[in-house]
């Protein structure tokens, strides 16, 4: 069953991907409002409340946030151009790191802050594309999805290297 939790400090919506962590440890960031656009806020919730922390470098919402509070990595996303903007989050700050090979909203992924897969999105298409992440660069492997797809979040488990995902759509 569902509990009801304090509510964020700001609403916002395209957060299709943009959460990490735990129940008790979770990390949220970017977004879009209202009336507003894109924003770089970010948000950690210790189990009793939300926080704001330091924001994103860019801007963006639709983007994949990966891993935990205190180590996660958020890339892709809506500027609102399609991006392929990766950072890494200590706990405390974002750090630009380098970039996707395919910039896209709406892409899956799993794993950790150094060592993360991510798949599928728009491309401003569907794609099919896969690329990992060694906590440096991001690499386009060969294997690709079976049905291209974007919005496949929030059904990815696993991690960089046995990864599954399920649903989303293909256009």
């Amino acid at each position: 069953s569902f509990t009801e939790i304090p509510d964020i400090n700001t609403a916002r919506q395209g957060m299709d991907n943009n959460g990490a962590g735990t129940t008790t440890a979770a990390l949220i960031c970017g977004g879009l409002v209202t009336g507003t656009g894109v924003i770089d806020e970010t948000e950690e919730y210790n189990g009793s409340a939300w926080s704001e922390q330091n924001d994103l470098n860019t801007a963006r919402a639709r983007g994949c946030n990966i891993g935990s509070q205190t180590a996660a990595l958020f890339c892709g996303g809506q500027e609102p151009s399609i991006s392929a903007h990766s950072e890494e989050y200590n706990g405390t700050s974002w750090t630009e790191g380098n970039n996707l090979n395919t910039g896209r909203k709406e892409l899956g992924g799993a794993g950790s802050q150094t060592s993360a897969t991510v798949a599928g999105g728009s491309t401003g298409s569907v794609s099919n594309v896969v690329e990992q992440y060694d906590g440096t660069s991001w690499t386009t492997i060969p294997a690709t999805l079976g049905t291209a797809r974007t919005a496949i979040a929030p059904t990815n488990a696993g991690t960089s290297s046995s990864y599954m995902v399920s649903g989303g759509n293909s256009g």
